[in-house]
């Protein structure tokens, strides 16, 4: 109560109680409900502002479990204003993401962060030499992008533009780099590439791919494959990635 004092203004009967139902038919649960409001009290203060927004995602085609997993997981994401959330779901909508799918929740929570946040972000993007075409482009390949952090694209944008010279429009085509830990991932597998390169075993460090494969394949591919020629690589990858830890 003390994280949201507005729920002792609710009456049990008439708004905490009913809503507390109706969210059985997504939650499933009586704990996954429970757990839902004390992570976010607030959705149940703004009871016909969220109730409203549901109703606009099954309307629009999205399936009670992944209402459900909005909820559970994002429900910052329910309370936002009626009209501003029906006009996200509809630009979503025309970018050609389907509410039936999971990606589609992504999506709006990067969406319905607030304009002031979404904006710092196409901002910073164009200021990389992103096209408008581009930055959406991007959002549609990888809707996570605009999730993280400032900080964190500026990063990873300067390790593989500033440091290794990148044209930063490859990012634009590959943005799901954005969400790999510089340590643990980026560094590690690039210094990899570069020992591989200096051998002739490939022909460009610069390559995209090592960077965007799960680690197994990038093991195989990388490393376990050139065992002969190179023998020091998976104590050089290893050792990279321990300097994270």
């Amino acid at each position: 109560m003390t994280a949201e004092p507005r729920l002792l203004a609710r009456s049990l009967e008439s708004c905490i109680i009913p809503f507390y139902d109706s969210l059985k038919r997504f939650l499933i649960s009586d704990k996954s409900i429970t757990d839902t409001i004390k992570s976010y009290a607030h959705i149940v203060c703004d009871v016909h502002r969220t109730s409203h927004n549901v109703q606009v995602l099954l309307d629009n085609g999205m399936p009670d479990l992944k209402v459900g997993l909005l909820l559970r997981r994002w429900p910052r994401a329910m309370s936002k204003q009626s009209g501003e959330f029906k006009k996200a779901v509809a630009y979503l909508k025309e970018l050609g993401f389907n509410p039936s799918k999971s990606i589609f929740l992504i999506a709006l929570v990067a969406k319905s962060s607030g304009k002031t946040t979404w904006q710092k972000k196409i901002d910073l993007f164009k200021k990389w030499g992103w096209s408008e075409e581009a930055i959406v482009s991007a959002f549609r390949r990888y809707p996570w992008c605009m999730l993280v952090s400032e900080n964190k694209l500026m990063v990873v944008k300067d390790y593989f533009v500033t440091r290794l010279g990148w044209d930063p429009l490859v990012l634009a085509r590959y943005p799901i780099v954005f969400s790999f830990s510089l340590e643990k991932t980026i560094i590690p597998r690039h210094s990899v590439l570069e020992v591989l390169q200096s051998r002739g075993l490939i022909k460009d460090a610069h390559l995209v791919s090592p960077f965007t494969i799960g680690e197994k394949a990038f093991l195989k591919k990388y490393v376990d494959c050139f065992k002969e020629e190179a023998p020091q690589l998976l104590k050089l990858y290893i050792g990279k990635r321990s300097l994270s830890q």
